[in-house]
């Protein structure tokens, strides 16, 4: 091997050592950060702290029980799923007993008031979109709850709606869920990872958005997992809030959820409970 050639090989060597170093220092500087606690503002500081360019931040917000919530007990994810349990018990299957609940929580949502679970999110959610950061809603809510979701966000000055989302809408074919006007719906027997994922793959290879941070807000610390590993696949910064005030402040009372059923059903004059679980609804 002649001088030159050893040059050659020693510098090619040394090329590829740098450019590995440069490769590993990209990928390992990805962070993921996961907060559990009960105020949101940790979550919003971390975010508005975030040295990503505010256009590439994708922020995911559950709406039940982080975004918004029931004035009563009546409407609540804790309201829904002791029924649904109640009504299994009561012997009917699995799939009967949410087709039930899911039917009378359609009536429910639609006669109900909801509020803030905190006023700093819906001010920092404002923010963001001012800053062109694309923020949009998650639930596990399905399609048939869409008008009423945007009467709800509507009520509380909120819309998730962004031109870049026509693309997203145009590209959709996903039957785990649908996306519409900034929300994503998941369809019972579907994870809001799954749909996540087809949001997220869409957005940026059909309508070529940069994204290098995903911040989630969620009260389940299973959905902060499963789109937390979709960060991780992807090599994109996460910051997720396992969110608590909701569940921590309330207590489930069935004796007054029923009260205010049955309230409910007497005043929109209509039957609300199906005969065959009426006991279970029982004001006594």
């Amino acid at each position: 091997m002649t001088y030159k050639n050893a040059y050659i090989l020693l510098l090619s060597i040394s090329l590829l050592a740098i450019l590995s170093f440069c490769f590993f220092y990209l990928f390992s500087s990805v962070k993921s950060e996961v907060i559990i606690s009960d105020q949101i503002s940790e979550f919003i500081d971390q975010i508005d702290r975030n040295k990503v360019a505010a256009k590439k931040k994708l922020i995911v917000i559950d709406i039940d029980d982080t975004l918004l919530e029931s004035k009563s007990i009546l409407g609540t994810p804790t309201w829904f799923y002791n029924m649904v349990n109640k009504i299994r018990h009561a012997g009917a299957s699995k799939s009967e007993a949410y087709e039930i609940m899911g039917k009378i929580d359609k009536i429910v949502q639609e006669q109900i008031e909801v509020q803030p679970i905190e006023d700093a999110l819906i001010a920092a959610i404002k923010s963001w979109q001012k800053q062109k950061s694309l923020v949009i809603a998650i639930t596990s809510r399905s399609y048939e709850f869409a008008q009423v979701t945007k009467k709800q966000l509507s009520n509380l000055d909120l819309d998730f709606y962004s031109s870049l989302f026509f693309c997203v809408e145009q590209n959709w074919a996903d039957t785990h869920g649908n996306f519409e006007n900034g929300t994503l719906y998941v369809e019972e027997g579907h994870t809001k990872g799954e749909l996540f994922e087809t949001f997220f793959s869409i957005l940026t290879n059909n309508c070529s958005v940069k994204v290098n941070l995903i911040a989630q807000a969620d009260d389940q610390e299973r959905y902060i997992k499963q789109i937390n590993a979709i960060a991780e696949d992807n090599n994109i910064n996460y910051i997720g809030i396992i969110y608590g005030k909701a569940l921590s402040k309330r207590v489930f009372n069935l004796s007054l959820a029923n009260r205010e059923l049955n309230l409910l059903q007497e005043t929109i004059k209509a039957q609300i409970i199906p005969k065959k679980f009426e006991t279970i609804f029982n004001i006594y």
